[in-house]
């Protein structure tokens, strides 16, 4: 809610015409406001063709007009929509798709004229590095790994190999890890 009028303008009382329409101001402005519409027959003007307006848009917006929607109007709208959107899935649309991309590639290296060979290095550099980065990971996710390997098969060779408790208990880890790992993956398939 707006707090008061300093002072009673023309100006001030037309910014809070809409609040005062809302219901939005305080008891003491909304008789501030009153006793300037009685007094001035200009904003008092203002308000009603404020109110006026809001009266032909609150008709206007119950208006239902006279062409009868059919029933299932609702249903044939979506399924028009859908019906356009796979079109998009079609031979046809991926070629255009692809003559619409040749011609922004085109589009672009003539814009770009004699900057095209710094565009050309600069794009060039960018892969270098991110293939340079997709390498280094990569062979530190493998090199990781190997190392991970090389330990369990030692610790296997050891563990499995020394005693039958060690072995049975390691297929009997086996086998639990089997069974809860099935149940994960047909508790995440039916979802």
């Amino acid at each position: 809610m707006k707090s008061s009028i300093s002072q009673t303008t023309c100006e001030d009382v037309r910014n809070d015409i809409s609040a005062y329409i809302d219901g939005e101001l305080g008891p003491d402005v909304e008789q501030k406001l009153e006793s300037h519409f009685r007094a001035c027959g200009e904003c008092a003007g203002e308000l009603n063709s404020q109110k006026s307006f809001l009266h032909a848009l609150d008709v206007s917006l119950e208006y239902h007009g006279d062409i009868p929607l059919p029933s299932n109007f609702t249903r044939s709208i979506v399924t028009n929509a859908e019906a356009r959107v796979s079109g998009l899935r079609r031979p046809r649309e991926r070629r255009n798709a692809l003559v619409a991309l040749a011609v922004l590639v085109v589009a672009t290296i003539a814009v770009l004229g004699n900057d095209l060979t710094v565009a050309v290095s600069a794009i060039a550099v960018v892969f270098e590095k991110s293939s340079a980065l997709i390498g280094f990971i990569s062979h530190f996710i493998f090199d990781i790994a190997l190392g991970a390997m090389v330990v369990f098969r030692s610790l296997a060779a050891q563990l499995v190999f020394g005693s039958t408790v060690s072995l049975g208990s390691l297929l009997l880890a086996f086998a639990i890890s089997t069974i809860a790992i099935s149940r994960l993956v047909l508790r995440n398939s039916r979802v």
